[in-house]
Formats: structure tokens, sequence, C-alpha cells
């Protein structure tokens, strides 16, 4: 599974001085399949992760990344789905996994089961349509949702350019953890949406997509921003999905702070705080690690597609080990 650094890395610049780089897609999607890889594999001997000062935090909480608490590189997990996008300007990338991993490793919560997952019809806001996915009960093995957000540090040793994971930002999440009830219903409802590269003309810049973002997120806190919903839009949570042809799908279910509740001007709202992005403006998308102060300081993992100004999806899931939470479908 070992690459070649140096022949990667060369790919990552431009012709100008490393201080000015921004680095190129596939490099950087390169790299990203070393992580992926090395999830399979149980195995994190890749060179890529040989930086001394590599920076992990795993659910919030910092680790060394070989240590016996570490969920990476010490069992191989089966990879049930992937989704990467990747971050020029900040040489970074943001990956989303649905893993099997032996019972015993993870959160607390329930293994897979079979589980009624609230689905937003395509009438009026309050239509709801029920499906039971049925699956295989895997003994043994439980399923996660796992968030990364990789950066890169870029340097030159002698004439060789290196590559190395500088900060590895991790949360992931369990079936009973906060309303993630069913795992491969969350990739189910994920595999058909449409996340493909939009074109240039089209693009939003990186300040639109940040901003979209930083609206929903405050909007979830409690404030007065005003978020510009897509038609038609939809919502994942945990393993909850809300969808339909009105901008309004994408408010129905949510448990906003209300008077004296953290709601505005109260003085008490708790939002999500130390927000950390990733953007890839080729797909719209910007990832946003943050702590849901709503939840205790849970780590939370968002993503967003941002369609020429407009909200189109938002996924979102919390690493409570509760199953519990304040913010629910009602």
């Amino acid at each position: 599974m070992s690459r070649t650094i140096a022949k990667l890395a060369l790919a990552l610049l431009p012709s100008t001085a490393l201080a000015q780089q921004r680095c190129q897609w596939a490099s950087l999607r390169s790299f990203t399949d070393v992580f992926i890889e090395s999830q399979v594999a149980g195995d994190i001997s890749d060179p890529i992760f040989s930086s001394p000062l590599l920076q992990y935090t795993q659910n919030g909480v910092p680790l060394t990344i070989n240590s016996s608490a570490s969920l990476l590189g010490t069992t191989p997990v089966t990879v049930h789905f992937s989704h990467t996008i990747v971050d020029q300007d900040q040489c970074a990338s943001f990956t989303k996994l649905v893993v099997s991993t032996p019972s015993t490793i993870g959160t607390d919560g329930v293994r897979w089961s079979r589980s009624l997952l609230t689905r937003g019809g395509s009438g009026t806001s309050k239509e709801t349509a029920r499906r039971n996915l049925k699956g295989k009960d895997n003994e043994g093995e439980r399923l996660l949702i796992l968030g990364a957000q990789l950066r890169f540090n870029l340097s030159t040793s002698g004439n060789a350019l290196e590559t190395r994971v500088s900060t590895m930002d991790v949360v992931y999440a369990g079936e009973g953890d906060w309303k993630l009830d069913n795992a491969t219903a969350a990739r189910w409802f994920v595999e058909r949406e449409d996340w493909g590269a939009i074109s240039a003309s089209l693009q939003d810049s990186r300040d639109t997509l940040e901003g979209v973002a930083d609206a929903y997120l405050d909007f979830l806190g409690g404030s007065t921003a005003s978020v510009p919903w897509d038609s038609p839009c939809a919502r994942l949570e945990g393993s909850f999905y809300i969808a339909g042809n009105s901008k309004d799908t994408c408010v129905e279910g949510l448990v906003l702070p209300g008077a004296g509740q953290g709601g505005v001007g109260s003085g008490k709202a708790k939002g999500f705080a130390q927000r950390r992005y990733v953007m890839d403006q080729t797909a719209g998308s910007v990832s946003v690690f943050a702590r849901d102060e709503g939840l205790g300081g849970a780590p939370a993992v968002f993503e967003f597609r941002v369609v020429q100004g407009r909200l189109r999806y938002v996924h979102q899931f919390v690493a409570t080990a509760t199953g519990g939470g304040t913010r629910r479908v009602e």
C-alpha cells in the first residue's frame, strides 16, 4: 500500500514558489485514497502518516495515531460507502465513510438492526413517508459513519518535495448515536443525491460556500440568520431523511432554541463552536467540523451542497454515544 511520496507530491505544486502553491485536485484525492486504503488494511505505516508533528483527534480527543485507543490502523474495516471532496486552497480533504468493524470497536450503542426511517414526502412539508429498509443482522459487527478532515503539509528535503498529513480530525458515530438508527439507510439516501461536479461558470466562491454553511449553523443555533434554501431541498440528520419539492422541507422537524432556551436575545445561545472548514468549489461542497454546544459540546460533522448560492443538501451526524439530543425530528 505504501506509495512513493516524492512522485505524488511533485504533482501537487505548480511552477511557483512553495509558499504560493495551490495543491492539485488529483494529487490530494490520491493522498486521501491512501487514508481510505489504510483503514481497509488496518495499517497506518504509509509514510504520509509519519510526521512527528502530526496532530490527530478522534471524536474531539487528542490522541497518538498509533495508540491502542485509536480507531485508525488498529483493526481492518470494510468500507461500504465513501465520498471525498478536496480543498486545493488549503491542501486539505474531507472523506465520509460508512464502514463495518468488529462490534467491540466504536461508540456504545446498538448493532445494525431493522428500522423504520422517516422521510419527507414530495407533497406538503407535513407529509411523511415511511420506508422499512431490511438488512442482514451482521452478528459481531458494527456499522459506523466516519468523517475525516485531512490537512497536508508540503516541505522540501534537499531537492525532494515531501508531503505528510499534518492534521487529522476524525469523528465517527455508531447506530445509537444522535438520530442514527440505521447507517445503511443513511448511505442509501446519500447515494441517490446529486453531488456531481458543477460547471466552472456556475461554481460559487469560497466566501459564498462558507457564508451559506455559517448561515445554516447560526440558524440552527438560534440566530436570525437568513438561510438561502434551495427548492428542492433535503436534510439528512443521522439516518433521518427529510426531502421534498418545497424549500420549506429543509426546516421541517428542526427544533430550534426558544425563548429562554438559547434563542435570539436570550443570552443563552448554544450554537456550533470551533468550526473547521474544507471546501470544494467544483462540487459546491462545504465540510464543517464543530462542537455542538446544544448537545454538551459533542463533535458534529456537517456537509453542505450549495448550488448557485442556495442550500440544496444538508448532512449531519453527531458523536453523542447516547442516542439522545434536543435537536430532533418531531
